[in-house]
């Protein structure tokens, strides 16, 4: 098998599309260039008729002129340059690529008899030619990828049929872009959180907390140009049909009254993390009182106070149980993985039992997941069989991105482990 100046696949309008190469690095000769630039500006222009008129042109000079670059010579390169152009080419779809054989006619037998899942296989005879006693004979050669559910490496793609909220179901569709194969998962109700302690749940904004007098809640402040924490203290649980919050940490700001009360509605009242919640805004002094209209001094301290909603606590979220079998889709790294149910009562290896349920991966991760092209990383598991300070621990952790579903964290570490003594 020789190499002279690279390999290129084309499209049947005959624009290059995609490059593989056996060894060597990719290279692009000026005269290709020129060529791709012919046809996409062409086709850019509007013109059909012509740029497909361009795009044979070129099809048929890139013919005559760039695909001598593979030639085999026996069955053996032949085998061998199949199966590197063929694994090379694993996206879903057809694929077509040249080779010309030296007074060998190049065939496809390798192709079905090593990749079952490669099929409407093709080989048609472009052109023969003599050259210094030798016959040329130009192929093209073509094969379409169909995967099998059961040798599939599977690409989750997610596409959400009811959207779920805090406190309802939902569902989705999950498909393979390979092979096709589709699943249908729940999308848990994950509940009401508050984890910024602002007394408004995370996700949807709703005040579900039961609130009483002397309670503390934290409000971040962030204008584009700061951010900062303030905690209010509920001073009153009925007023004016809401709950009253007073600002523990007080203000200093000059101006008269009436920029000080402008100042609150205008840019406090929008840049506080309450304002779906916030009624009113008020002027309160050091201790609390508020302040009326007219009774503020210039110079004097105040503290914002906010008028928010009540809360409407004692709301639940749907319940169902999982059941061995189900499905969720979940990240690690840039890929989506499948998991699925395999214990419905799972109890942690401590004392303290927890019924929850047990998703294990469909997919065996291989250890040079991280690996490129040009570098093998391999990730061995650590130093000794002590999971939580593992290097595959560690990984999984930097990979492992928030999800929908309301996870628990489950003791599923050893009590001893093993120091090689």
């Amino acid at each position: 098998m020789r190499k002279n100046r690279g390999w290129k696949s084309w499209a049947a309008a005959g624009i290059a599309v995609w490059m593989v190469f056996c060894r060597g690095d990719p290279a692009w000769g000026m005269e290709g260039r020129e060529n791709l630039a012919l046809g996409g500006n062409l086709a850019r222009s509007g013109n059909l008729a012509r740029a497909q008129a361009g795009a044979e042109a070129v099809g048929r000079e890139a013919l005559q002129e760039n695909f001598s670059e593979w030639t085999v010579r026996n069955s053996g390169e032949n085998r061998r340059l199949m199966m590197e152009l063929v694994s090379a080419n694993r996206e879903p779809g057809r694929h077509e690529f040249y080779v010309k054989g030296e007074n060998y006619v190049p065939d496809t037998l390798i192709i079905a008899q090593t990749f079952p899942q490669a099929t409407d296989i093709s080989n048609t005879v472009l052109r023969e030619e003599d050259k210094d006693g030798r016959l040329y004979t130009t192929c093209r050669i073509g094969f379409s990828w169909k995967y099998g559910e059961e040798d599939c490496g599977h690409k989750w793609q997610a596409e959400i049929l009811e959207e779920n909220s805090c406190l309802t179901f939902g569902k989705e569709r999950i498909r393979c872009g390979l092979c096709g194969r589709e699943e249908t998962a729940a999308l848990p109700a994950i509940g009401h959180r508050d984890r910024d302690k602002d007394s408004l749940c995370d996700r949807c904004g709703a005040r579900f907390l039961e609130q009483k007098k002397g309670d503390v809640i934290r409000v971040l402040y962030e204008t584009p140009g700061s951010s900062m924490w303030l905690d209010f203290e509920c001073v009153e649980e009925i007023f004016e049909g809401g709950m009253l919050y007073v600002c523990r940490e007080p203000f200093e700001i000059d101006g008269p009254e009436e920029a000080v009360r402008r100042w609150l509605r205008m840019d406090f009242e929008n840049y506080i993390s309450v304002r779906s919640a916030c009624r009113d805004v008020f002027m309160a002094d050091q201790t609390g009182r508020l302040i009326g209209e007219g009774e503020w001094k210039t110079g004097q301290e105040i503290r914002p106070a906010v008028l928010l909603e009540p809360p409407v606590p004692g709301e639940e979220a749907e319940k169902r149980e999982w059941r061995i079998g189900d499905i969720q889709l979940r990240a690690v790294g840039e890929n989506q993985y499948l998991f699925r149910c395999v214990d419905e009562d799972y109890g942690g290896s401590n004392s303290n039992y927890q019924k929850t349920a047990l998703f294990l991966c469909d997919t065996v991760i291989r250890s040079d997941v991280d690996s490129t092209d040009s570098q093998k990383t391999v990730l061995t598991f650590g130093e000794n069989n002590n999971y939580k300070t593992s290097k595959i621990h560690t990984w999984l952790k930097k990979r492992t991105f928030e999800s929908r579903f309301d996870l628990t964290d489950v003791y599923i570490g050893v009590n001893s482990a093993f120091l090689g003594k």
